[in-house]
């Protein structure tokens, strides 16, 4: 191996070491709490070693949302099953147990946190997008295996449970032995069943209500 190849790998190797460190920081200590420094000591690395990956704080961080939703999506991927329409109806609960992740936290507090720094909202879009856009993509290609033909549907009620998982996620946050929540998960999931049978019958979310 050349020289410049064993140093692109050692590179390659920090900058994951730094980025998982940067998002069990986030999942322990929350957005305010993760600083360099923090980070450095999470990770057992010089601050040389930070900076010549990411050159300030907002660049760490807009680097752990992009690997950490991708380990969410990774996530969802790997929990899906062989056949097309069990894919679809687990679908629910491989998006369910991509929340239990730390990089699920990781996600929620750089989400909110970007709601006050611009700056930090403007890093994340992009890879916000372009996950937006992966997630749709494997919708697609799931509601084609099974033969569902409201494909739009299916993204959009994709959406709803990410956006649901997320809520009930931060409710748990806050308070891990609430009956309530456990229930409305539970409820969740049982929509999802309802909206799959729906979806597999060829009819469309907005036949819902009268079928």
């Amino acid at each position: 191996m050349s020289g410049e190849k064993r140093r692109n790998r050692r590179g390659a190797v920090t900058r994951d070491t730094i980025l998982g460190a940067t998002i069990e920081c986030l999942h322990h200590h929350g957005y305010a709490g993760t600083t360099v420094a923090v980070v450095l000591a999470e990770a057992g690395l010089g601050r040389g070693s930070v900076l010549n990956q990411f050159p300030n704080r907002i660049a760490l961080i807009a680097g752990a949302f992009a690997r950490a939703m991708r380990a969410m999506v990774d996530c969802v991927e790997a929990g899906a099953a062989v056949d097309p329409v069990a894919r679809l109806m687990h679908l629910a609960l491989a998006i369910r147990e991509s929340y239990r992740l730390p990089a699920a936290t990781a996600v929620t507090e750089i989400l909110l946190a970007s709601r006050w720094d611009r700056d930090l909202a403007a890093a994340i879009r992009p890879d916000a997008l372009r996950m937006e856009s992966e997630i749709d993509a494997i919708m697609t290609r799931i509601a084609d295996a099974a033969g569902v033909a409201a494909v739009e549907d299916l993204k959009v009620h994709a959406r709803t449970l990410v956006a649901n998982f997320r809520g009930l996620a931060i409710e748990l946050m806050l308070s891990p032995d609430r009956a309530m929540i456990e229930r409305a998960i539970v409820a969740q999931l049982a929509d999802h069943a309802r909206v799959c049978r729906l979806l597999l019958a060829g009819h469309g979310l907005a036949q819902s209500s009268s079928v």
